[in-house]
């Protein structure tokens, strides 16, 4: 009576985005580039699934929760390239990107949670997720912004889509989870905790694969369409880490109620990296700032002496950003070319938004909520 077992096995079936079954469709051949994604009537995608799980109630106050599964995609929506014939505008037969069915994965792992209540007010809830996610492409567009971009040198060919499986994007292999929650009611030995709910989460996860490349500035994860120099995905990002809490507080005024809270997230305001640059690695290093810095770059100006009134605000715009920054000396006459550089460098990396290649940083939220 202690132990539950239970054991599942299914076939799935699902539609494809209607984004990519209904792309392409009052395109005008004779006008449309040729590297557009052309949808068409396609078989539902299919996954077979088998899962099995255990919950063990050890005590009144102690439960363990285990399930394993096992996931295989057969038939997953993906973009191919095939040789057409268009209209004569665009010189005949030329490559076409065509929906299919032809991509398929599989991913298998372990879920366990192990909740325990301690007395009448605490409860904590420990779990951990074991993913190992394997495909031959994560997204429809995989195909056709990866291997497909590049042709063989030999035959001229688009290269073909990968038959072997490899890493998937959201291929995340180590998840841990920490939850506590404090019920306090009205029966609470100590008055300022009456009424009041603490609540209190964090979660830690192994890094995301992303894939390196040889194209400077271009995303590491996704189709990004760069020139890649390793197997997708074979690369892992840093762990992340991040806490959560919230305090509510029960009040009671006459026949109203109102619940006052305050809620933080990313408690320790870490910079968990979502993305990095595949030439690089690095979530703030495109790999090109210094080309793109030095570019115009002539000798050192006295914006007094320049007519120009366009190029004249080129140099003042320049004086500002370092400003900004806090980089500019103490002749603002005077842009010198270290200085002219070193603002183009500072303006690419702003227009890049290179910054949002991390998560969301520490936030707190004050409120209440008035039941009437």
């Amino acid at each position: 009576e202690a132990t539950n077992f239970r054991l599942s096995y299914g076939h799935f079936f699902q539609m494809p985005a209607l984004q990519d079954l209904f792309g392409g469709l009052n395109t005008d051949l004779r006008n449309t580039n040729t590297n557009m994604p052309f949808g068409r009537p396609l078989k539902a995608m299919k996954a077979v699934q088998f899962e099995a799980g255990i919950t063990h109630l050890f005590n009144a106050s102690t439960v363990l929760d285990v399930t394993a599964y096992n996931k295989d995609k057969l038939a997953d929506a993906s973009f191919r390239i095939a040789k057409i014939n268009w209209p004569a505008a665009l010189r005949g037969t030329q490559d076409a990107r065509f929906l299919t069915n032809l991509d398929f994965g599989n991913a298998k792992g372990v879920d366990m949670r192990l909740t325990r209540r301690l007395a009448q007010s605490f409860t904590t809830i420990i779990g951990y997720s074991y993913l190992n996610a394997r495909g031959t492409g994560g997204d429809p567009q995989s195909y056709i912004q990866s291997f497909g971009r590049y042709t063989d040198p030999v035959t001229g060919a688009p290269l073909t889509p990968a038959q072997a499986l490899q890493y998937l994007e959201f291929d995340q292999r180590h998840k841990f989870s920490l939850a506590m929650t404090a019920n306090f009611d009205e029966n609470a030995a100590n008055p300022l905790l009456r009424h009041t709910t603490i609540a209190i989460q964090s979660l830690a996860g192994s890094g995301l694969p992303y894939t390196r490349s040889s194209t400077p500035g271009a995303s590491g994860r996704g189709a990004s369409g760069a020139r890649f120099i390793e197997l997708l995905n074979a690369s892992r990002m840093p762990w992340t880490f991040s806490a959560d809490a919230k305090v509510t507080r029960g009040l009671k005024l006459g026949s109203n109620e109102i619940s006052l809270f305050a809620d933080v997230r990313n408690i320790s305001n870490t910079r968990n990296q979502t993305n990095v640059y595949g030439y690089t690695g690095s979530p703030t290093d495109p790999g090109n700032i210094e080309t793109e810095s030095a570019g115009s770059v002539g000798p050192n100006v006295t914006l007094a002496n320049v007519t120009n009134v366009q190029t004249r605000l080129q140099y003042e715009r320049q004086q500002q950003i370092l400003k900004l920054y806090g980089l500019a000396d103490e002749d603002d006459n005077v842009l010198t070319s270290q200085e002219q550089k070193r603002a183009r460098g500072l303006d690419f990396i702003s227009a890049s938004r290179i910054e949002t290649f991390f998560g969301t940083p520490r936030r707190l939220r004050l409120g209440f909520e008035w039941i009437f």
